[in-house]
């Protein structure tokens, strides 16, 4: 194993203090920003290239091909650059410049699609499925391959138990949740933490426009409304989400989730869009928790990477106002 994989993992937990203050309860957020390559999708990327390797799936010289949003992208380059392996991602032309950058000044070479729908062939997915049959590439397909649920089975959920064991934590009164875009982190975590033991309490935040909050509470596919966090968000049941057990599901708006964001960059820990509805979600299940008459619940949720990737969004006060989202007070007039 190349030394750049020893550092993927392993990330410590940091107390939340405004959001703990508003559920009453202990919020700790997983510093996964920590990562080689900057977000929790280090771990799906790592292991998803030493399995391949492992199953002579792909070798050095090779090259492995993906789509992505940005982070697994990101994750993957960096990792298979180690490796000697050639990176193509492709991405819809809609994602935040800054990750476009990243990619290409890491050496993927970067293939951009409208964004459109699954059904359409032009969709990043479909391009990247087709360019990796065309060329013999290896396709990581993160939506589908489970080895990207099983790196959060053997890392996250196993560092989270650690934490719970080391610091006296009965599994009754700790929850986990975070939001789902592939949903190998939240699939992997609910099968980890649930075998371990089933009365750890599993939640699962969706933004609008993704239909996972519907399938978990009414059990059909259904979204309304529209979201600009990215990386997140899900309108189907992959691989990564089946057969897992969700207790609670919650649907946050974009104007909810960012001010959490904020909240967390406020108490210096720099977070990127997708970790304010993940907090939103951590301050929902332990309220809820409370209600079931848990005492003093342990939530945790992923802090998946930070802000840098999204200034264009998060900083932008004409951006801000005009989807209406409150301001932090360094940006306010």
């Amino acid at each position: 194993m190349k030394p750049i994989f020893k550092l993927v993992g392993n990330t410590p937990l940091i107390r939340l203090q405004t959001a703990s203050r508003r559920a009453n309860a202990t919020i700790l957020g997983k510093c996964d920003f920590l990562n080689p390559g900057g977000s929790v999708k280090d771990r799906a990327a790592a292991h998803i290239l030493l399995q391949a390797v492992k199953r002579g799936d792909i070798k050095s010289g090779d090259t492995i091909i993906e789509a992505t949003a940005g982070n697994t992208g990101i994750a993957l380059v960096l990792l298979a650059n180690a490796m000697d392996i050639r990176s193509v991602i492709v991405m819809p032309e809609t994602q935040a410049e800054a990750k476009k950058d990243a990619l290409k000044n890491l050496g993927a070479e970067l293939i951009l699609t409208p964004a459109c729908p699954l059904s359409d062939p032009r969709n990043f997915r479909n391009t990247a499925k087709r360019l990796a049959r065309q060329n013999g590439w290896f396709l990581a397909n993160q939506f589908h391959n489970t080895d990207n649920r099983n790196a959060h089975i053997t890392t996250t959920a196993a560092e989270i138990i650690a934490y719970m064991e080391s610091h006296h934590i009965a599994p009754n009164t700790l929850g986990f949740i975070c939001a789902a875009g592939t949903g190998g982190t939240i699939g992997g975590c609910s099968i980890g933490l649930k075998t371990y033991d089933h009365t750890i309490t599993i939640g699962l935040v969706d933004p609008d426009g993704a239909s996972l909050y519907a399938y978990y509470t009414k059990g059909t596919l259904e979204a309304t409304g529209t979201s600009f966090i990215e990386g997140i968000g899900q309108g189907m049941i992959t691989p990564q989400l089946r057969d897992i057990t969700i207790d609670y599901a919650y649907n946050v708006s974009d104007k909810t989730a960012m001010p959490y964001a904020y909240d967390a960059i406020g108490e210096g820990i720099n977070v990127g869009m997708s970790s304010g509805i993940n907090i939103a979600g951590a301050v929902l299940l332990a309220r809820d928790m409370q209600q079931q008459g848990v005492k003093n619940p342990t939530v945790i949720t992923v802090l998946c990477d930070t802000s840098d990737k999204y200034k264009d969004k998060m900083f932008n006060p004409d951006f801000l106002t005009k989807n209406c989202i409150r301001m932090p007070a360094w940006l306010s007039p």
